[in-house]
């Protein structure tokens, strides 16, 4: 049988079971208080703004990079930092605010870089250990030299020794001699099957019934 002074322990236990579930919720809120409050907010970061961030590549490394905001891509804080693109394209989250001197001096070293901070012509790839590696690449038209394609095929090029398409290709053109001269000027035999017979236009007509 419980006695009154049991069930009042145990509610007292429940009490400080209950007590300490808060205490953990409150110092979670205070942690991610303190993490959004490292970063620079969003009334700090607007377009224009000279700052430096860590691009999504080296995010297992740290390494900042600076430049001007041109565009703003996150709604509100983050406890990341805001992600925004700058001025030369990069995109990346908001460490801390730098001066305009540092910033253009970013940005023009890296005018012509790309989305992940890559110089034109280069891929970075991120690797184990947050080491990165880059491949260049280029477009072998661009050296030049290179002989150009061949021409004036015709379709004996394509054609087996013997062939009877060679044979009446031949004919075609012996025919065509003879159109030529005086006295075959009158007919002329189908290059391809060789039985036809008639004058220019009829064997052109009958040719290209062939294909």
């Amino acid at each position: 049988m419980q006695t009154p002074s049991d069930r009042q322990g145990r509610v007292r236990q429940s009490d400080r079971g209950y007590g300490r579930g808060r205490g953990r919720g409150g110092e979670y809120r205070r942690g991610r208080e303190n993490a959004i409050g490292t970063v620079p907010n969003i009334q700090q970061v607007t377009i224009g703004a000279f700052v430096s961030i860590v691009l999504k590549v080296d995010q297992p490394t740290g390494r900042e990079v600076q430049g001007i905001v041109a565009d703003v891509l996150t709604g509100g804080n983050h406890p990341r930092g805001i992600k925004v693109r700058l001025a030369d394209g990069r995109v990346g989250r908001v460490q801390r605010m730098v001066s305009e001197e540092t910033a253009r001096l970013g940005s023009n070293s890296m005018s012509r870089a790309g989305r992940n901070g890559e110089e034109e012509g280069e891929v970075r790839t991120s690797v184990r250990g947050g080491e990165r590696f880059a491949m260049r690449y280029h477009d072998v038209r661009e050296d030049g030299g290179e002989a150009p394609p061949p021409t004036g095929y015709t379709l004996e090029a394509f054609l087996p020794p013997g062939h009877p398409l060679n044979q009446s290709s031949a004919a075609a053109r012996d025919s065509a001699v003879t159109a030529g001269s005086p006295e075959g000027s009158a007919s002329q035999v189908c290059p391809v099957c060789g039985k036809f017979e008639g004058d220019e236009l009829a064997v052109s007509y009958h040719v290209a019934q062939h294909f």
